[in-house]
């Protein structure tokens, strides 16, 4: 994770809820249950994208329930950005 991020987030990610997220998840996993994004890819876009280049965040996307919505293609990506801006 960018350490601009790191340091943004770092509070909230030792609240308990957050724990509490984290452990509810592993319980899915454990189970068999496909959990998206994969758990090594779950700060992604953190470590992508630095705190200082950031100036909109968009907050509420539709969880994926498909391996095929994790990483879309570029041609969705683009439609996506386009009904965007």
């Amino acid at each position: 994770m960018d350490a601009g991020w790191k340091r943004a987030l770092d509070f909230e990610l030792r609240k308990e809820y957050m724990h509490k997220i984290v452990r509810f998840l592993e319980s899915q996993r454990e189970k068999g249950i496909k959990v998206f994004p994969p758990r090594e890819l779950i700060f992604n876009a953190f470590s992508l994208t630095p705190l200082s280049q950031i100036r909109v965040v968009i907050i509420g996307q539709d969880p994926y329930h498909d391996d095929n919505q994790v990483y879309p293609s570029f041609r969705v990506l683009l439609l996506l950005v386009r009904s965007v801006s």
